[in-house]
């Protein structure tokens, strides 16, 4: 390794921002200086990490096209069409997905950021008596993520 940055409060790949969030970027010596690949630098790293009970962190490496993204590899989504809002059986579902992904040959690594426990809001705006008073949804969700000291909120 050559140098590594530390970014406190900061999701590279939801791009959200949060007191439990944070990210290391990485980088490696050139080709010439060094005989391990990224991956062979990822494996020898994640024995050492696996380690830190109170975190889960992940490992990949960086986009194949600098600039088009935060890693290399694809992303999916799962949506949940229930309409029930239960986040303890989508984080199962979600569990499952992820672990038969992971039994795939042709996969060579599979994670999710998505994570039922962590403290989430919803809230309800009367966008009638809002509108009334000249507050927009967007306004009403900047002064909350001001109040929350920044935290990533969505409408």
């Amino acid at each position: 390794m050559e140098s590594i940055a530390t970014l406190a409060g900061k999701n590279v790949l939801s791009v959200g921002t949060g007191a439990t969030y944070g990210t290391c970027l990485v980088n490696l010596k050139p080709w010439a200086q060094r005989r391990q690949s990224v991956q062979e630098v990822m494996d020898a790293l994640q024995p050492r990490l696996s380690g830190l009970k109170d975190a889960d962190i992940e490992l990949f490496p960086p986009p194949s096209v600098p600039g088009y993204g935060n890693a290399s590899g694809f992303e999916l989504r799962l949506l949940d069409k229930t309409g029930r809002g239960d986040f303890g059986e989508m984080e199962r579902i979600v569990g499952t997905f992820i672990q038969d992904l992971k039994a795939r040959p042709e996969i060579a690594g599979a994670f999710t950021i998505f994570n039922a426990s962590f403290p989430q809001y919803t809230l309800a705006l009367d966008m009638e008596r809002a509108a009334q008073k000249g507050v927009t949804a967007e306004n009403a969700l900047a002064t909350l993520q001001t109040m929350l000291g920044s935290e990533y909120a969505t409408r």
